[in-house]
């Protein structure tokens, strides 16, 4: 998992969840969330989804519907949040 402002990527295996975090600054009437997911070995499976805080600590239930990766090359993840109720946003990953 990486994003453009986070150069590093990070790999999902196994059982171990995954975090990918953002924060919002000001007032947004819409965020939108992508995530791009490449197939490196064996076989994608897992859920991402999009959770909201307001402090940083305290994560909402998943926000809009959840994401099911498959075996496929590549795949895309996006969110959109309309209205931007939360400062902190994370993405998910769930195998």
């Amino acid at each position: 998992m990486s994003t453009p402002t986070h150069a590093a990527t990070d790999t999902v295996t196994n059982t171990t969840a995954k975090y990918q975090y953002a924060v919002v600054q000001g007032a947004n009437l819409h965020v939108t969330f992508q995530s791009l997911f490449t197939k490196v070995t064996g076989t994608p499976a897992g859920t991402v989804a999009l959770q909201g805080s307001i402090d940083g600590l305290n994560w909402s239930g998943t926000i809009g519907t959840a994401f099911t990766l498959t075996d496929v090359s590549t795949q895309v993840a996006s969110f959109v949040v309309a209205p931007s109720s939360y400062q902190y946003y994370r993405i998910v990953v769930t195998p």
